[in-house]
Parts: structure tokens; sequence; C-alpha cells
């Protein structure tokens, strides 16, 4: 979680570029910790698809 709060942080944005043309955060958001399926708790699972839309507009 820390790694995806820390794209919340980057202000260049070239910073945010480059973190998402490598695929880092994409990764970290396909398989939040590595989890696949993911959360078994459907309110944990909408809340984690908002968050990962709002990562996706970086």
């Amino acid at each position: 979680m820390g790694a995806v709060c820390l794209a919340f942080e980057l202000e260049l944005p070239a910073s945010r570029k480059a973190l998402g043309d490598r695929g880092y955060l994409q990764a970290l958001l396909r398989e939040p910790f590595g989890l696949s399926p993911h959360f078994e708790s459907e309110l944990t699972q909408y809340r984690w698809n908002a968050i990962c839309d709002v990562m996706g507009e970086m």
C-alpha cells in the first residue's frame, strides 16, 4: 500500500509518467499485495476499485 500511496505524492508530471511507463503502478493495482483473486469483501473490493480509478487518471 505504501508504494501506491507514494504515487499520490509525486508532484512532477515527468515522475508520474515514468512510474506509469514502467508499469509498476499498474502491476500493483492489478494484483494488490499479490492477491489473486482480489478481496473477499465486496466493500473492500469496491473501495480498491475506486482507488484504481483515481490512480488510472494520474
